[in-house]
């Protein structure tokens, strides 16, 4: 029997542990839950009294990209399957779909949940019911421990903080029809703050000792060309565990190298070493050297950004990413992983740790 394979045990309408294993991987969700019997109803109600009490949130805006994100992606391409459906198993799986633009009640609301959208929340949903729904805030769904954790909801995330990392996204970009290389071996384009000004350092000093062209923390007005036309582009996380460099620089086709420093966050965890890098802060500089310059690894690797960019790093390819992971995982590149640190785990329980995990991040350590 295979040992590796990834396995789903579910089984519905009764209260049994409800698991996900993948290869390699951890849990999921490892609760007593029951998929019920008015699932549909169920569901159907969540969304209606939440259009009730909230009927007109809009995608928010940035000084950058005004939507829509990868949660009114989730809320879009499923609202109709739900409101169409006679089974909801067709297509969520063995899970009650939560499609609710978070991110965006959030931060309307001067990056804090409104009561009532706590309390009509808490209120509608029942602590035994497997729920699944999309993340993109980077302090995770909980807000900043206004929103209680919730065993039974599993996460699925772009902004770092859930059961299943997926890319962060906004802005699609194209891919360059005149890709030629520049000669720039590592590119970083943008201000100097927090983890970058160690990164660009190491970086910096990597490519004076090796001879290597480069451009660190600089800015560019042009700055997509320059990447499409860099070997490697790097990728701090931001505020949140990741980055939209990250799959920015996919989506332009360069070989994209994270950089984290508490809990690496990246999608698709077991296709990533095919088509990138990534290094804690601290072993980066080391990495540099193991990668050694190797034109070959960097061949194999822009090959792979090539092949899956599109179907991996846009939002119908992650929607289609996580329509397989909820039917049929093992079809799906996506992958569970340990829900990172913004709780307090008790013998009994987890609670809301406030300024930890998602809110702040690690001071860097100096190169």
């Amino acid at each position: 029997m295979c040992t590796n394979c990834l396995k789903l045990k579910l089984w519905s309408m009764a209260a049994v542990v409800f698991l996900i294993i993948v290869p390699g991987g951890f849990a999921c969700i490892t609760e007593n839950l029951t998929y019920p019997h008015d699932a549909l109803a169920h569901a159907r109600h969540i969304h209606e009294e939440f259009r009730r009490v909230f009927p007109n949130v809009r995608p928010h805006r940035t000084d950058f990209y005004r939507g829509p994100w990868i949660e009114n992606y989730w809320v879009n391409t499923h609202m109709p399957l739900l409101l169409n459906a006679t089974d909801l198993r067709k297509d969520f799986g063995r899970f009650v779909p939560l499609l609710i633009p978070w991110v965006d009640v959030w931060v309307k609301n001067r990056y804090r949940y409104p009561e009532k959208f706590v309390r009509l929340m808490t209120g509608l949903l029942r602590p035994d019911v497997p729920y699944v729904t999309v993340s993109q805030n980077a302090d995770g769904i909980t807000g900043r421990c206004e929103f209680p954790f919730m065993r039974n909801i599993l996460v699925i995330s772009s902004g770092g903080v859930g059961h299943v990392a997926i890319p962060l996204l906004a802005n699609s970009l194209d891919l360059p029809e005149h890709r030629e290389k520049s000669g720039v071996r590592l590119s970083f384009l943008g201000a100097v703050r927090s983890i970058r000004t160690p990164m660009c350092r190491i970086a910096q000093r990597f490519a004076e000792s090796r001879g290597l062209r480069a451009e660190l923390c600089v800015k560019k007005p042009q700055w997509h060309s320059a990447i499409a036309r860099a070997s490697i582009g790097l990728c701090p996380r931001g505020y949140g565990r990741t980055s939209y460099r990250l799959s920015e620089t996919i989506q332009l086709g360069t070989v994209p190298w994270y950089i984290y420093d508490d809990v690496e966050w990246i999608p698709y965890r077991d296709l990533w070493p095919s088509l990138g890098f990534s290094s804690q802060i601290d072993d980066f500089e080391e990495d540099l050297r193991r990668w050694n310059n190797s034109e070959q690894v960097l061949a194999a690797k822009e090959a792979n950004v090539l092949k899956y960019r599109d179907s991996h790093f846009t939002s119908v390819g992650v929607m289609q990413q996580i329509r397989r992971f909820l039917l049929s995982p093992a079809t799906s590149d996506l992958r569970c992983q340990p829900y990172p640190p913004v709780m307090e785990v008790t013998s009994r329980t987890m609670r809301c740790r406030a300024g930890k995990g998602g809110a702040t991040r690690p001071k860097p350590p100096a190169a």
